[in-house]
């Protein structure tokens, strides 16, 4: 039971919990809160007292959050975010115009999210924006982000999810690479050529594509860690891609990638905006949400 006149501090050293588990450590934690890591060791250890509960296994490495540590921390960030909103709200629009906001998106979104938050920031010019693009999946609650973009279907992670549409992947090569090639018209016409995988077809030996009811091994050649340098080789003539449409769009109006097949359409999967906010969501995320979801053109 919560018993104020006892456990007054307890919010308090949610909120130092809070920034111990943002930053990844106490000695940056401390830096940031403007106090003594022996100061901040000691209030989360009143903490562990007064909960009557293990929340840290702290190594010479890094903290491991236990199994309460988890559920402390998700209720730190809610409370962090509930007073960020609190204020938000009560001071209006030019409290909502200034602060950070953390977005995180895969490569083949940077053009649609870059131009939505440019606009956004004629209205808002005070706002600051840290980007994250990453085609692997960040935790948002760890890495206090405020949006991603995520593609395909979702773990049912508790985050609040919008789907915004789907996202499909073409064939592509650079020109140069079909010079003195048969005239490719089919998919085994193609598959005899040497492919080009991102991190996502890389899961197995080879990557399986469905189409027109039957399914084909792609034997990668060459692998990218990140979708960037598999349109990379695929610039240089090392082999033909399959690569989001949105992505290769630039590339393919300027004529330094050939659209392959045009008739097919591989990986076909929905697209979601996801935030953490469970309860009162700030009016500066859904206004970038909204923002992104008006520039998005697939």
């Amino acid at each position: 039971m919560f018993i104020p006149s006892k456990q007054k501090s307890l919010a308090y050293r949610m909120f130092l919990f809070h920034e111990v588990i943002k930053q990844g450590s106490f000695t940056k934690a401390a830096e940031m809160l403007d106090m003594t890591k022996s100061g901040l060791s000691q209030h989360i250890s009143a903490l562990e007292k007064e909960l009557d509960s293990q929340l840290l296994k702290r190594t010479t490495r890094k903290l491991v959050l236990t199994e309460k540590g988890h559920y402390l921390a998700e209720k730190s960030q809610q409370l962090y975010q509930l007073i960020n909103t609190t204020f938000t709200e009560l001071y209006g629009k030019d409290t909502e115009t200034v602060g950070t906001l953390a977005i995180t998106l895969p490569h083949a979104f940077q053009d649609i999210v870059f131009s939505a938050i440019k606009l956004l920031k004629n209205t808002y010019p005070n706002l600051k924006v840290i980007f994250s693009i990453d085609d692997n999946c960040i935790e948002l609650l760890t890495y206090n982000i405020d949006i991603a973009i995520r593609v395909g279907m979702l773990n049912d992670s508790g985050l609040k999810a919008k789907r915004i549409g789907h996202i499909h992947s073409i064939f592509v090569a650079a020109p140069e690479f079909l010079d003195n090639k048969q005239p490719i018209e089919k998919i085994d016409d193609l598959i005899q050529y040497d492919f080009i995988a991102s991190h996502w077809q890389q899961r197995k030996p080879h990557y399986d594509i469905e189409f027109d009811k039957k399914v084909w091994a792609l034997h990668p050649a060459f692998k990218s860690s990140n979708l960037p340098g598999t349109c990379k080789l695929a610039l240089n003539s090392m082999g033909y891609a399959l690569l989001p449409s949105i992505f290769v769009k630039p590339y393919l109006e300027k004529g330094t990638l050939v659209h392959l097949l045009p008739k097919i359409k591989c990986e076909i999967s929905p697209v979601y905006l996801l935030h953490p906010y469970t309860h009162q969501t700030p009016t500066v995320v859904k206004k970038a949400m909204d923002a992104i979801v008006s520039n998005v053109v697939f």
